[in-house]
């Protein structure tokens, strides 16, 4: 202790330090933190740490809060990585001094618990390479009768977590030397397990002290776990191992040992430890399953005798409990769904030996017999409700709602256990269970005694089986005329105890809605929903009526028309249920029903929306601490402004407040809301209303350009959001560029210049699309805002690497092409950059740059984007310069390829260039600066054609679906749904003044050629055309003929 700063007084100072840490006066603790916390790293802290965990005479408290410490500071600094690192000789004093703990043993089992953890942790660094003692001390603490059972129990907890540990090493050599010690340690472990094992059934048969049993079955529970580890990661073929195939034996002989020993501790305290050794026995044969199960072959019938034996079977229903049965159910369902035992239609075409094996067992073990017994036992047992069920719908009805089902609750719940079970063994064997469903269903058909409580939870699990396998019945079951003539009327019947029935009958309508449910009947499905919504007095009832609308509206074949003359009473309905809601669970499956309504329905939705939008402020701020709540007030308010388009302004104060809440990663819950603040940021930017002055802000435009200042650290600070943050960039570029630019262009582009070179092919295609837009729709400002970051990226163009990703090499020569007919000295200044970063001259950047814009023009696409580059390719084949002369024919025959792609056939004309009467009284405008202001006399700038967001498919006439990248389809979609949404007459406004719709590539190509011929020697020109194909020189003729 004499290295620490501060602590002197040595292992005292810790003491007291660490007893001002376990206290409850907040200013001591907070002084003991931070004490501590200056302490980390310092030679010999970690030592006293582990000291005075070992002083049995201070307060468990402060031995608690060392251990602690302790075993944190191992998980940091025990690897050699880092500054701060433990020595190797005080790493020495710290093995010895665990292993003298494990010989002594310790009292307290938290404390033991602590310390074994820290031991294995130190053991996956150390063992066996810097610590060989380790495992044969252990191996002979737990195998000496003489050792006390604190020390034999406490060794046999931690040489579990030591093998645990080593066992998770995933490095061949780290496997291998597993496998040399699983070798040496199984064998012992084993025979000391079938001792233990041996030790508490005689002694419990004897009526030994039942202090006696329980440590008997402690250890033996420490050993299996052992063994389990060992036999999985420590063998490549574990049954080829005689001791593991006689281990794996005696598991499936213990099971019903284990079930009555239970039983008869039904009672007492050892009732708990034999329901977890129990467990432990099947998890064990699941694992096996899980990752060998060839070698499970052997085991195959057993499991299934077992699993269906205790699960179906009424004579040993009184010794099985919950937890079990779940196991059972579920080795049943993976032996099912087992890849490897899966065989072709054709049974001779497969190929497994093992699979057809499996499948012959499988066969011989489930007659016809067994499987509608099992089917029966599924519905009749295990779907009826239980008297716990009712209590809970009766006591707390949301948290009868709120029941886990899905994901892998099947794993770990009785009801999704059996329903999965049910619906593969219904898919696998149906012509068994089929039969035995339907009897049921045409028993039940009638309606149901109001008082037969038995009767109405026999046709409940009957409903829920049929609801289960909708897909599988639908050729079977007549479910439209079910529905009208017999459903209908038991939703109808108001007695209390038929609230079961309701809630299952509406649910069963759910299921089938999305299968097979005539659209005639929707008026009277809408009638049903409202009828429960209104009059019944069950939570529960509703709530699944809520779900229920849910599924028929966010259905394929949903109507609107047929919806609209409910939409106000339902969505009311849907608020009333909303509002009444207690638990955030329920509240946020209630409003994502309103959300799929709400952007199913549309701008439609505007005069129903209004008093769940007076809602959502209050519901905000009383969630602050439910992050998945607030996630789903999001997603609901980004269908809401989308439905309210323009109107969305109205909410503004609300919405910029929980943007800023959702993306400001000084908030603590921002981890949480930010992916579904974005979508809602992005659509508030795309209903705006653009601006009156595009160079100055209106009050409520100045709040939403103050809020982009959260998007900055977004993006410095990773990729993860970074098609949103694109996005957003974009729409903000289009609504106000001027302004948005002027504040925060330079720290953009600053940002997006350092991220450039390390940013894969995906996420630099989106930093493309940023400058794109900015160029277009900021001219000769924009361009010489990206042309320092456009300069860095182009650099691999020049260099013409041929991995390039295709939509680099198209937005790269879309940019460039943007450049030339906007600003011409900017690309030549670009020119400059790119020779200075290649070491070479001005000339030869440029020839390099025109051979690879000629080779790579194929790889261009669709149609729009090639004809931008064969324009940009035109602007420079106008220029009479050494560079251009090296591949000027080859320029020109690329441009006239691109000249056949987009003429039609049938006209003549060029087929993406849009007539005068199709843009209004603002004729389009071009370049200025440049040769094509001589070609186009009089005209003024333009950026030039594709926004950011690839939407040609905005402008007034022909467009390509390409351009519809498929990371940015949420506009396209958008715009589909909400065609007044502000951010698409934006766009089309935008698409309209694209060069691309207004150019005629022929005349500027003939306008290009005739400036060349203007400024060239003619013998030049001779040369230049000479080795030119007769198609590309009929084209010359033509085009510079229509010129003159």
């Amino acid at each position: 202790m004499a290295c620490m700063n501060g602590s002197d007084g040595g292992l005292p100072a810790v003491v007291c330090v660490l007893r001002n840490a376990s206290c409850q006066q907040p200013e001591l603790i907070k002084t003991a933190e931070q004490q501590l916390k200056q302490w980390e790293g310092q030679p010999g802290f970690y030592l006293t740490l582990l000291q005075a965990y070992l002083d049995q005479s201070l307060d468990s408290n402060i031995r608690w809060m060392a251990v602690l410490c302790f075993k944190n500071g191992v998980e940091r600094y025990w690897r050699n990585v880092g500054e701060q690192k433990l020595l190797d000789d005080e790493k020495a004093s710290i093995r010895s001094l665990l292993l003298g703990v494990c010989c002594k043993g310790e009292v307290m089992q938290q404390l033991t618990l602590q310390l074994a953890i820290v031991t294995g942790k130190v053991a996956r660094q150390d063992c066996p390479n810097n610590w060989p003692q380790l495992l044969p001390t252990l191996l002979q603490l737990v195998t000496d009768n003489a050792n006390t059972e604190l020390v034999r129990s406490g060794a046999l907890l931690t040489l579990h977590h030591v093998v645990k540990q080593i066992s998770s090493r995933r490095l061949m050599h780290d496997r291998r030397k597993f496998q040399e010690l699983s070798a040496k340690l199984f064998p012992e472990i084993h025979e000391l397990l079938k001792i233990e094992v041996q030790l508490f059934l005689s002694s419990n048969e004897l009526g030994v002290d039942m202090n006696i049993v329980a440590s008997a079955l402690r250890r033996a529970h420490y050993c299996f776990k052992i063994l389990r580890k060992m036999a999985i990661h420590g063998f490549k073929v574990p049954t080829q191992v005689p001791q593991i195939t006689e281990f794996y034996n005696n598991i499936c002989e213990q099971v019903k040992v284990m079930l009555i020993f239970r039983k008869q501790h039904e009672g007492d305290a050892l009732k708990v430890p034999a329901e977890k050794y129990t467990c432990l026995l099947m998890k064990s044969l699941l694992e096996l399953l899980e990752h060998y199960p060839f070698c499970f072959l052997s085991y195959i019938r057993r499991a299934l005798e077992i699993g269906t034996t205790f699960a179906f079977s009424d004579d040993e229903r009184g010794i099985i409990f919950e937890r079990f049965t779940i196991q059972c159910l579920n080795i049943i369902k993976c032996i099912l769904d087992c890849h490897e035992y899966q065989v072709n239609k054709v049974l001779t075409e497969t190929k497994s030996r093992e699979a057809l094996e499996a499948h012959e067992i499988k066969s011989e073990f489930f007659t016809h017999t067994v499987l509608q017994q099992i089917c029966h036992r599924l519905i009749t047992r295990y779907f009826i409700l239980s008297r716990d069920d009712l209590d809970i719908w009766e006591s707390d009805p949301e948290e009868y709602c709120t029941e886990v089902d899905g994901g892998d609750s099947w794993k770990f719940s009785l009801r999704p256990a059996t329903e999965v079970l049910f619906r593969k063994m219904f898919h696998d064997y149906r012509e068994a269970f089929r039969p035995v469903l339907l009897s049921l269903m045409t028993d039940g058909i009638q309606m149901i005694d109001p008082n037969n409580l038995q009767g109405i939870l026999s046709k409940d699990a009957v409903y829920n089986a049929i609801g289960l396998t909708s897909f599988e019945l639908v050729d079977d079951v007549d479910f439209d005329n079910w529905f009208t003539t017999h459903l209908v009327n038991e939703l109808k019947e108001e007695h209390s105890n038929y609230r079961i029935l309701r809630r299952r009958v509406i649910w069963l309508i759910g299921q089938w809605t999305d299968v097979r449910f005539d659209p005639k009947n929707r008026p009277l499905l809408y009638e049903a929903c409202i009828h429960l919504l209104t009059n019944d007095p069950d939570f529960v009832v509703r709530y699944y009526t809520a779900l229920t609308l849910k599924t028929a509206i966010d259905d394929f074949e949903f109507d609107r028309k047929c919806f609209m003359p409910y939409l106000t009473t339902v969505f009311a309905l849907l608020f009333k249920l909303l509002t009444e809601a207690r638990e955030c669970d329920v509240k946020m499956q209630v409003l994502n029903v309103m959300s799929v309504m709400i952007e199913v329905i549309g701008s439609d939705i505007k005069g129903s929306a209004a008093p769940l939008i007076q809602f959502l402020p209050q519901l905000w701020d009383n969630n602050e601490q439910h992050s998945l709540l607030r996630c789903a007030i999001l997603n609901t308010l980004t269908h809401v402004v989308n439905g309210m388009g323009s109107d969305c302004v109205n909410l503004q104060s609300f919405l910029l407040r929980v943007l800023n809440v959702s993306t400001d990663n000084k908030q603590d819950g921002h981890v949480y809301l930010i992916e579904d603040g974005l979508q809602l940021w992005l659509s508030v930017l795309e209903n705006t209303p653009n601006y009156s002055n595009r160079s100055t802000t209106s009050a409520e435009h100045e709040q939403l350009l103050q809020l982009y200042k959260n998007i900055l650290p977004v993006l410095d600070s990773s990729t993860e959001h970074m098609q949103s943050v694109t996005q957003i960039t974009i729409a903000y570029v289009m609504l106000c560029p001027q302004p948005f630019l002027q504040r925060y262009g330079r720290e953009l582009l600053d940002i997006l210049g350092r991220q450039v070179n390390d940013l894969k092919s995906e996420a630099l295609v989106l930093v493309l699309r940023i400058l794109e837009v900015i160029i277009r729709t900021c001219n000769t400002d924009g361009v010489l805002l990206v042309r320092g970051v456009l300069a860095s990226i182009v650099t691999g163009l020049v260099t013409d690497e041929e991995d390039q990703y295709p939509q680099i090499v198209s937005s790269h020569l879309s940019l460039l092409s943007r450049v030339l007919l906007v600003d011409y000295d900017s690309f030549l200044w670009i020119l400059q950059q790119l020779s200075k970063s290649c070491e070479s001259t001005e000339e030869c950047v440029l020839t390099q740059l025109l051979r690879v814009w000629c080779s790579r023009m194929c790889l261009v696409t669709p149609d729009e984007r090639r004809k931008l580059a064969a324009l940009g390719l035109c602007r420079l084949v106008a220029v009479y310069h050494p560079a251009v002369l090296a591949v000027w024919g080859r320029a020109v025959e690329a441009i006239v390829e691109v000249v056949y792609d987009v003429i039609n056939e049938d006209t003549n004309q060029d087929k993406l260039v849009i007539s005068e009467s199709d843009y209004g009284p603002c004729p389009p405008s071009y370049g200025s600066n440049s040769v094509a202001a001589a070609m186009f006399p009089g005209s003024s700038s333009d950026p030039s054609y594709l926004a950011a967001v690839a939407e040609d498919d905005d402008a007034p006439g022909p467009s390509s679906d390409v351009y519809n990248d498929p990371d940015m389809r949420h506009g396209e979609a958008l715009v589909d749904e909400y065609p007044d949404m502000e951010h698409a007459k934006r766009r089309h406004a935008l698409a309209k003044q694209d060069p691309v719709h207004n150019i005629h590539l022929k005349e500027y190509l003939g306008q290009a050629l005739m400036e060349f011929q203007r400024v060239v020697p003619s013998e030049t020109l001779c040369q230049l055309t000479a080795d030119m194909s007769a198609d590309t020189k009929t084209v010359m003729q033509e085009v510079t003929a229509n010129a003159k």
